[in-house]
């Protein structure tokens, strides 16, 4: 998903819950996907699980405002 949020085809990348130690899973993914611009943020939803949007800037503050 995160390779084909950098070709363009997607628009966002959420990750609603994911684990501290599973991070691991999509570290590459994020990596394509920075270098073509995205950006990711993320922050603590429970004790050890991460909500984690990734895009475009621009896009990742409209998706936070929709999921506050």
């Amino acid at each position: 998903s995160l390779a084909w949020l950098s070709q363009g085809f997607f628009g966002a990348y959420v990750d609603y819950a994911r684990k501290t130690s599973k991070h691991i899973d999509v570290v590459g993914g994020l990596l394509i996907a920075s270098e073509a611009g995205a950006i990711e943020e993320k922050w603590e939803v429970a004790d050890g699980l991460y909500r984690s949007i990734v895009a475009r800037p621009e896009v990742v503050e409209i998706i936070k405002g929709l999921l506050d």
